[in-house]
């Protein structure tokens, strides 16, 4: 983590990012919290990361920036103060995004834990008070190695009594309407900032295990009792659905609704119980990417061929992989007619970082993603827009490849990804 408070790609990168931000280039931040973050991966396979990448080559400019602010713990107010500090060092985004949901609805969840951990910590006498206001109580620790210390004073208190706060049942109605309204009133905090300092803004409601996911494919939750901590979500995400399709919400134009993106998926896209894998927010990066332009929020011209949409997600950039190995991912171009097909005749790989040379395969789009078809309101035409094919006998050490998409509109090679990863034995 940099010291001003976003996430680097890697340790090796320090400099990627210029701080402050550069007059001449195009900053992006992304502030929510740990999903954000990318808690449990790679800098490099976070949403942002993803984001920079994908806009970076939609746009043919490597002029794009996109910040990384997601913070662990952080909700929506958390999210307004961000925003609000930064503005205030005279530091300003060409856009700022906002992830929310998760920690908004898990909150609640906490408010019992962090509670008694205040009120421990706030019970000190007042040589604690002054070391707890220098250091700050940490929530997960409970104070405990600084209780520990404090047992050394002469002046030490007896242990306080804890109360035990009383928390609404998850499906208390009430309660998760509450929580939508306290994020709307962030939202609307968040958008006075923005337009004072002439931020365009974009509010992602973000994807939750509790909410239109079939948990038989999440490894670590086989039912609701076991994500008791985001539970709540499953009944105010419901709430949040209806607020967001009622024709008379005048709160949604900024709000891009991925709340329901999982709905068609079975496959595993958690890598514990509540963060993403590194392609599915590769996935949510590239949704993204293409909310960006077409709300015309971002103002560098695009590639000509931006109405192909490919997508690498096996196997991810920096990777280590066998000799042999899968390539999988999807194509397909929302410029062509409905019932025409994906308007993507193949995908083929090369070696190198270019769509010549020498060929590793070449793979028809086969397999049903109803989930992009979903997602761009397309036909059934475009269902089968997913493919993989397998490598192999590739020599041990650092590779280099080239994925291309084939338009069946212009016969010709319309878009690429080049990816580097390390073949072992």
């Amino acid at each position: 983590v940099n010291p001003a408070g976003f996430r680097e790609i890697s340790l090796n990168e320090r400099d990627a990012f210029p701080w402050p931000p550069l007059d001449d280039t195009t900053n992006i931040f992304v502030i929510g919290g740990s999903t954000t973050f990318g808690y449990n991966e790679v800098g490099k396979a976070t949403i942002p990361a993803w984001l920079q990448s994908k806009l970076r080559r939609m746009t043919a400019s490597e002029d794009i920036y996109v910040y990384n602010f997601g913070t662990p713990a952080y909700d929506s107010s958390h999210e307004y103060l961000r925003f609000k500090a930064l503005l205030d060092q005279g530091i300003v985004p060409d856009i700022a995004i906002f992830i929310s949901g998760l920690n908004d609805f898990s909150r609640l969840a906490r408010t019992d834990k962090i509670s008694q951990q205040e009120q421990l910590c706030s019970n000190f006498n007042s040589t604690q008070r002054k070391i707890r206001n220098t250091i700050s109580c940490n929530p997960e620790e409970l104070c405990l190695p600084v209780a520990q210390l404090f047992n050394h004073f002469p002046e030490n208190a007896p242990t306080p009594t804890v109360t035990q706060l009383e928390i609404p049942a998850d499906d208390d109605e009430e309660t998760n309407t509450q929580v939508i309204l306290n994020w709307l009133e962030n939202k609307q905090q968040i958008e006075a900032l923005a337009q004072s300092a002439n931020v365009p803004v974009l509010f992602v409601i973000q994807p939750v295990p509790a909410y239109q996911y079939d948990l038989s494919y999440h490894l670590f939750a086989d039912s609701m009792d076991d994500i008791k901590s985001i539970r709540r979500a499953h009944w105010g995400y419901e709430i949040w659905n209806e607020m967001y399709e009622d024709p008379s919400s005048d709160w949604v134009d900024n709000v891009l609704n991925l709340s329901q993106i999982t709905s068609e998926k079975q496959e595993t896209i958690y890598v514990d119980t509540v963060h993403y894998t590194r392609w599915f927010m590769e996935e949510l990066a590239w949704v993204i990417s293409t909310e960006l332009v077409d709300r015309e929020l971002l103002t560098i011209p695009l590639q000509e061929n931006h109405a192909i949409r490919l997508t690498l997600r096996e196997p991810p950039a920096d990777d280590s992989v066998h000799t042999d190995f899968e390539l999988a991912g999807w194509a397909l171009d929302t410029g062509v007619d409905r019932g025409d097909g994906t308007g993507v005749d193949y995908v083929e790989a090369f070696v190198g970082s270019e769509c010549s040379g020498q060929s590793l395969g070449t793979a028809v789009p086969a397999v049903h993603r109803w989930d992009v078809v979903t997602y761009f309101g397309l036909d059934s035409s475009f269902s089968h827009s997913g493919f993989q094919m397998t490598i192999d006998d590739i020599k041990p050490g650092p590779f280099t490849f080239t994925v291309c998409a084939h338009s069946s509109k212009t016969q010709s090679f319309e878009t690429e990804i080049t990816r580097t990863i390390t073949v072992i034995e």
